[in-house]
């Protein structure tokens, strides 16, 4: 699986893959984390209703680190969903083109 650790050390690929250099990518990894954060951890659902579970049921990902989870967002949307999906869930995908058209 592509994982940020592993990309960040060939700067070419990083900038082909995200479309981003790295200097920008830490610049925007905060801001993300943030609002990452602020709208996965509140205890509600997208329209803003209380959660029915608690936080935390249901699947679990198979993305651990924020970095990781920034880098495939950036890695999805510049490849226009055309990498092989050797490298990407495209169940992943799916699930998560429909958070980044909103």
């Amino acid at each position: 699986m592509l994982t940020f650790a592993e990309t960040k050390r060939n700067k070419k690929e990083f900038l082909a893959l995200t479309g981003l250099t790295l200097k920008e990518y830490k610049l925007l990894l905060p801001e993300f984390e943030k609002a990452y954060r602020q709208r996965y951890e509140s205890g509600r659902t997208r329209i803003g209703q209380p959660l029915k579970r608690k936080v935390g049921g249901g699947a679990v990902g198979r993305l651990d680190k924020i970095e990781d989870k920034l880098l495939f967002i950036l890695v999805y949307q510049n490849s226009n969903g055309i990498i092989h999906p050797s490298r990407l869930s495209r169940l992943a995908a799916n699930n998560i083109r429909p958070l980044l058209l909103q």
